[in-house]
């Protein structure tokens, strides 16, 4: 027969009749698949005896999948909706379809729809009838880290079964590359943060006791959010840690762990520590990320060092006292293995904190006169009394040496 046709059903030879699939003798069915039918007939003395028979259904359904999240820029321990839509271009009405999806492992059920039954990675689907139309499946997933597995964000849909014959594909036969109709797959983007780490120093050049300020920036140059930032900065022992402040998140001094709940695209976070010099070795200070629940495409700049250079107490002893009264002994101030130190800036400042004087390039030539262009009365004496000096060991003019000194004459 045709889809959509119907036979009656009734047995002969007995004096009773029980059909299987709650068929009653003389009934009369539609069919729109190919049904085998058992009937079972009791005669007058309890005798039973079995016999069936197959109606042949010439039908056709030509079924077709269709996948899509309803967003496609899903972050890491967001949840997104995927649906699956069947759908049946005829000319028959579709039977017992059975449509089977694949999670990858990086996307974890939160719930499934329409009877949807879950067996272990795998969603399985039963429609019962589907006219000519279509029909959508949906479920709910939670996106997980990148763990860089093999298509961990790509899942696959297929129907497996169907009662009717379709013109243009098979059920159940997906070799992989989805080329029929009946099969189709969905591949989420991974979700990215890229990030970098900048870290400086107030300084670079040190002396035991000295105070340092470090600054750690990580900045977020993606589009997604960064979450669940780690960057590590253990001070070496060179350093005894005075103070922490942070933008956001905490720092841990016992594992040097500075932890982040989240950085938006665009944005940057920074971490600031104080500390002192200690007469341990160790002055190369690194931070690195260390751990983002995304994937950063860009590693390259996720770290990032500075190394304080530790001057020796034996040179570079600035002497805070002179007498420039041209007697020939202690005339200037006098500043130890200050030639091995070339785009060097000194400058003086009166306890009122007016410049008197400022050299590049400092040779242990100041007999303690005013010498500063800007100045009213340049190239005087200055008076008896004490004065405040800044000392930068380079060309980036960092405070790299203060204190007192004193004028006698």
């Amino acid at each position: 027969i045709n889809s959509g046709e119907s036979v009656t059903l009734w047995g002969s030879g007995a004096l009773s009749y029980a059909w299987d699939n709650g068929i009653t003798d003389g009934e009369t069915v539609t069919l729109y698949a190919t049904t085998t039918f058992t009937v079972t007939g009791t005669d007058a003395a309890g005798c039973t005896n079995t016999d069936s028979i197959t109606i042949v259904v010439n039908s056709s359904a030509d079924l077709s999948l269709e996948k899509f999240p309803e967003r496609d820029d899903v972050n890491v321990g967001e949840e997104v909706s995927f649906s699956i839509r069947v759908t049946n271009s005829g000319p028959d009405p579709a039977t017992n379809i059975e449509i089977e999806d694949i999670l990858p492992p990086g996307l974890t059920l939160i719930g499934i729809n329409a009877g949807g039954q879950v067996l272990g990675n795998t969603l399985r689907w039963t429609i019962p009838r589907l006219d000519i139309g279509a029909i959508d499946l949906t479920y709910t997933v939670r996106v997980e880290s990148p763990r860089l597995l093999p298509d961990e964000y790509t899942n696959i849909a297929q129907i497996t079964r169907s009662d009717q014959d379709d013109p243009d594909s098979d059920p159940n036969n997906d070799g992989g590359n989805q080329d029929e109709d009946d099969e189709v797959s969905y591949t989420l983007p991974t979700p990215t943060a890229e990030l970098e780490v900048r870290k400086s120093a107030d300084k670079t050049h040190g002396y035991v006791g000295d105070t340092v300020v470090f600054t750690v920036e990580v900045s977020n140059t993606g589009t997604y959010d960064a979450t669940n930032v780690e960057i590590e900065d253990l001070l070496p022992q060179g350093f005894n840690l005075v103070s922490v402040n942070t933008t956001s998140g905490t720092y841990t001094s016992t594992d040097g762990l500075w932890a982040i709940p989240r950085i938006e695209p665009g944005r940057t976070e920074t971490l600031t520590m104080e500390v002192t010099i200690t007469e341990d070795d160790g002055y190369l200070n690194v931070a690195t990320v260390v751990y983002v629940d995304q994937l950063d495409p860009d590693p390259s700049d996720d770290m990032s060092a500075v190394e304080i250079v530790l001057d020796n107490d034996d040179c570079l002893t600035v002497f805070n006292e002179f007498s420039p009264n041209n007697d020939g002994l202690n005339d200037f101030f006098f500043i130890e293995c200050i030639d091995r130190y070339p785009g060097n800036y000194l400058q003086i400042f009166d306890r009122w904190g007016s410049l008197v004087f400022a050299k590049e390039n400092y040779d242990n030539t100041w007999e303690g006169k005013r010498s500063t262009a800007s100045l009213i009365n340049s190239d005087t004496e200055l008076p008896v009394g004490t004065y405040f000096y800044i000392l930068s060991l380079d060309s980036e003019r960092n405070n790299d040496r203060t204190g007192w000194l004193y004028i006698s004459r």
